[in-house]
């Protein structure tokens, strides 16, 4: 009979001293499950040490919690806020960062994208209806009934192509990639 594989976490961390937590967290079969740990150290003696006795740590409680996504997670609602916060804003970070390198090579590439926007982008009245289209690799100004896209380098054209194109579904939308590559750092 085969050994089951062990699971591997994708996140641990400790926090206190006499009383501490430990959150390990897993990620298996598109679920989170949060195992929040408690323990007591136990201090011996003076003379227990000099006969070898050496601290220990004894597991006091344990709860585990299942999640399919992090969206709408209540860390003050877990045993320990504080390591849950710091795993839920670790891992929306690095599914940002997944999101933007599934769109570009690179976070270094997307950030290409926010340095090197051509001036009729840059001279945007809104500058939430500006775009970029990484399948065409254009940068667009959607407005209410037209759009201007990008046709090669500075220049652009414009278009009376409808707000509910499904061109749109394809880009996205500078302010909101600025705003990840912000988070990430």
């Amino acid at each position: 009979m085969k050994a089951k594989p062990k699971e591997e976490a994708i996140f641990t961390a400790y926090q206190g001293n006499k009383i501490s937590w430990k959150l390990t967290a897993y990620f298996k079969d598109e679920k989170y499950k949060l195992i929040f740990q408690k323990f007591n150290r136990i201090q011996p003696s003076k003379e227990q040490r000099l006969n070898g006795v050496k601290k220990k740590r004894v597991l006091i409680d344990q709860k585990t919690y299942f999640f399919s996504n992090l969206t709408n997670v209540d860390a003050s609602k877990l045993p320990n806020p504080e390591l849950a916060t710091e795993f839920i804003n670790k891992f929306k970070s690095i599914q940002k960062m997944a999101f933007i390198i599934g769109l570009f090579s690179s976070v270094e590439a997307a950030r290409i994208i926010i340095e090197k926007q051509p001036k009729f982008i840059l001279e945007a009245v809104n500058q939430n209806e500006t775009m970029y289209n990484p399948r065409t690799q254009k940068y667009i100004v959607q407005t209410a009934q037209s759009a201007l896209i990008q046709s090669e380098g500075e220049d652009y054209f414009h278009t009376t192509m409808s707000q509910s194109s499904s061109f749109y579904d394809e880009c996205i939308r500078l302010v909101d990639l600025k705003k990840q590559l912000d988070e990430i750092g």
